[in-house]
């Protein structure tokens, strides 16, 4: 059994935004959509009939709004989870219990069946509704790497890490 206290950062947030699989195509969405505005820019600029002007800036609104759809995504994530103060997650062998507030939540491995790695956190995804679809453990929450080790290898038995 391992134990984590936290105070939720920005960065944990982000760290799992970029991890999904579906922000990708926001980021390819958003940079097509800067890639056609360019376009049209540059043949307005030689002369060339293009398309009319309130057109290229929408669609270079639309480009904006998808580049930064992860990153609001994750600073909203933050601002909730900040609000309920340190989180205390206890990872065991039968399931993973988040306590953050005064909100306790207990999830069995079958409902995390996933689990991915990043530089900064261990990110347990695929949650049935009502469950979030994510769980954030963050490294910088263990004390020693060995206790990182140890989690690691939890995480491999029951969430499907590797």
């Amino acid at each position: 059994m391992m134990e984590l206290a936290y105070r939720p950062l920005l960065g944990d947030f982000l760290a799992a935004a970029w991890r999904r699989k579906r922000v990708w195509w926001l980021v390819f969405l958003g940079a097509a959509q800067w890639a056609y505005v360019a376009q049209e820019v540059w043949s307005l600029r030689t002369g060339h009939r293009g398309d009319p002007v309130p057109w290229i800036a929408l669609r270079s609104v639309i480009g904006t709004l998808l580049l930064a759809a992860p990153l609001v995504t994750a600073w909203f994530d933050w601002r909730r989870a900040d609000r309920d103060g340190t989180v205390r997650v206890t990872v065991a062998e039968t399931g993973v219990t988040v306590a953050a507030g005064e909100r306790v939540r207990t999830f069995s491995w079958a409902t995390r069946p996933r689990c991915r790695e990043t530089r900064r956190v261990f990110l347990l995804t695929g949650g049935k509704p009502p469950s979030p679809p994510l769980t954030i453990l963050p490294k910088r929450a263990l004390a020693t790497p060995s206790d990182t080790a140890r989690l690691r290898a939890l995480l491999e038995r029951h969430a499907g890490l590797g």
